[in-house]
């Protein structure tokens, strides 16, 4: 983080029926205990210990429908792990062993060491992902592909049909400010325009065994979840025309899967370690359980990218 306010957790704001609230600090706050509403609201908790996740449910079957930093070299420890590109399978990918862990599909992705902003993740994800397939992007170049939808700066509401954050359409832009506001965020129907433009194809996903497909032939997945795959208040997205989305309180996150086995799904974060969770890794392991319930919290927003051709 830039600064030491910025790497303070705030005290959770008390949030009454009817109540206006605008946080301006990192919305990577453990669980739902410091998101200020209560936990009855909240999924149960997915808790994550640095690189592999320890203790948490066995997986399920598929559960669902159809800080500033700079860039860092991609993490190699040792032998078995095949350079960032160097994978160009077409249909099916054969198992690959990473540090003694057999994946049924993996492919090594670059390590960007910290986001761009505190707010930039979704970008920081297509800027892994295209650097993985030999292509060097910007943040102003793919916000360029994005742009901005600021009707005002969005804000959250407690309303009694339970938590309402207002702002632009995040499903054809970015809204809010990427430097501050917690509730800034786009999805995947913006951020693919970015991909496009880079000429990477670029197919929707929602379903367990899309993901593996996907994976299996050698894509790369971006999709929206929460930080460190936790807890989460269920919220609802509200633009000024009606359009809604699901969405979260204040833990949204984006990162990229990048491999599976029948236990897990490998995800790349260019998070990193903060003072949310300094264990974290640049890659880590999550339960397909876990993967699957807190992507649902974003409406299963996820997209599959291949090399350009």
């Amino acid at each position: 983080m830039s600064s030491d306010s910025h790497n303070r957790v705030p005290n959770p704001p008390s949030v009454a029926s009817g109540s206006r609230i605008q946080l301006s600090r990192r919305r990577a706050i453990f669980g739902a205990l410091a998101l200020g509403v209560s936990t009855a609201a909240a999924r149960p908790a997915l808790a994550v210990e640095g690189p592999e996740e320890i203790g948490l449910p066995t997986p399920d079957t598929d559960s669902g429908p159809g800080g500033t930093g700079q860039d860092g070299g991609a993490g190699s420890d040792g032998n078995t792990r095949p350079e960032p590109g160097n994978q160009t399978p077409t249909t099916a990918m054969d198992p690959v062993t990473i540090d003694g862990r057999t994946y049924t599909a993996y492919t090594e992705t670059f390590v960007k060491q910290g986001q761009w902003d505190l707010y930039t993740c979704e970008f920081d994800v297509a800027h892994m992902i295209m650097k993985t397939f030999g292509v060097e992007t910007t943040l102003d170049e793919l916000l360029g592909y994005v742009g901005f939808d600021n009707p005002f700066q969005p804000y959250a509401e407690q309303t009694p049909s339970g938590l309402v954050i207002y702002g632009g359409d995040i499903g054809e832009a970015f809204c809010g400010d990427l430097t501050y506001n917690t509730f800034a965020k786009t999805r995947g129907s913006a951020i693919r325009r970015a991909f496009e433009g880079f000429d990477f194809p670029v197919e929707t996903v929602s379903s367990r065994s899309g993901v593996e497909r996907g994976l299996g032939a050698g894509k790369l997945m971006w999709l929206k979840t929460t930080v460190d795959f936790t807890a989460y208040v269920p919220t609802r997205w509200l633009t000024p025309d009606g359009t809604t989305y699901p969405t979260v309180y204040d833990n949204d996150h984006c990162v990229a899967a990048i491999g599976y086995d029948d236990d897990v799904v490998v995800i790349r974060d260019a998070l990193g370690p903060t003072n949310t969770n300094w264990e974290r890794g640049y890659e880590y392991e999550v339960p397909w359980s876990a993967f699957m319930d807190c992507w649902s919290s974003s409406g299963y927003d996820g997209l599959l990218i291949s090399r350009p051709s």
